[in-house]
């Protein structure tokens, strides 16, 4: 992977700066294609953003690409009467989490925390049984169907890269459709959430105005995003795993989303780093040319990789130093319409 000097061939997306920008050459390494991609960084706004957008997305999201992996596979019945207890007090701890009362569940956090990140940006929104909840680019809507699980009905999901719709009886309603496809004029939503989707979108702003439309005078839009502003960015370059080239277009710093956010007519509300040991044993393994889908690497055999548990252990607990520093490599924002854009 190469970094080149400063360039000025292309425009900023987000600021329209087109004086300073630095270009890279960046590797597509979760397939393992090795393919050559440019991206360049706004010295204004310092968004990384690709050069040039590819014609067919649809080639770099396979059918085994993770979101559209199920596990529900592995959740299986069982007369293990441990293995139902267990079951039994996770799900009386994420009750607790997500709707922000239950006794028991509040103990079972002290001793064993939420780590399921999707859910813990959820905690303290509000949300109810009957709160109406989009979940954009969802995959195969395995976080929605562990939300249904929880006592929540009314969820909606949609990804424009799924075979087809997943519509059952009794669960969320999983569409093949892209956010452009979702109408404003039927019932609003309390929550719109894109975990870690608004890095993969062609048109940020309008992926925002839309979002906007959506949402009910009082409701939220989550984002999880990786961000630029980071240590992992500063510390690895070009081999910083979550720059996942080209499927990432966007690497938004904070300075980007403020831009953004404040166009589309929407403020931030919060905003809590949640990054993990993935930003260590990624960009390390790309630095060691491993992809993230080799034989050896950590995400496929652990006892193969090149590293040890100690290791692993140590990048867990600088993942978690880096969050509370605000430098780690992703982060959830919460948004809301802006006072100004209700009154307009």
């Amino acid at each position: 992977m190469n970094e080149s000097t400063n360039y000025s061939k292309y425009e900023c997306r987000i600021c329209s700066n087109k004086l300073d920008v630095k270009l890279y050459s960046l590797k597509e390494m979760f397939l393992c294609t090795k393919e050559i991609y440019e991206f360049f960084q706004c010295e204004n706004c310092r968004c990384i953003q690709i050069a040039e957008f590819p014609e067919d997305f649809s080639a770099f999201y396979p059918e085994n690409y993770y979101s559209f992996k199920s596990n529900e596979s592995e959740i299986v019945e069982t007369e293990n009467w441990r293995i139902k207890i267990k079951r039994s007090l996770i799900r009386k701890r994420d009750e607790a989490q997500l709707y922000g009362h239950g006794i028991l569940g509040k103990i079972l956090n002290l001793f064993k925390p939420l780590e399921e990140r999707k859910l813990a940006s959820l905690v303290g929104l509000g949300l109810k049984p009957n709160s109406r909840i989009l979940d954009v680019g969802c995959g195969s809507g395995e976080f929605l169907m562990h939300l249904f699980d929880l006592g929540m009905k009314d969820l909606t999901g949609i990804d424009p890269f799924l075979d087809k719709d997943i519509l059952k009886s009794n669960g969320p309603k999983i569409y093949k459709r892209s956010l452009e496809e979702i109408s404003a004029d039927g019932s609003l939503f309390d929550l719109v959430m894109l975990h870690h989707v608004f890095e993969h979108v062609k048109d940020p702003l309008n992926v925002l105005k839309h979002c906007k439309k959506l949402l009910k005078e009082q409701g939220f839009l989550l984002i999880r995003i990786p961000i630029a502003d980071c240590y992992a960015w500063r510390e690895y370059s070009v081999n910083w795993v979550q720059l996942d080239s080209p499927r990432h277009t966007f690497i938004y710093s904070m300075e980007a989303i403020r831009m953004l956010s404040s166009e589309a007519g929407l403020e931030i509300v919060d905003l809590k780093f949640d990054s993990t040991d993935f930003q260590f044993w990624g960009s390390i393994q790309y630095a060691n040319d491993i992809c993230l889908n080799a034989p050896n690497s950590y995400m496929v055999d652990q006892e193969s990789s090149i590293f040890s548990r100690k290791e692993i252990k140590q990048f867990i607990r600088r993942a978690d130093e880096l969050n509370e520093q605000s430098d780690g490599d992703q982060c959830v924002i919460l948004l809301r319409k802006s006072i100004d854009s209700k009154n307009n």
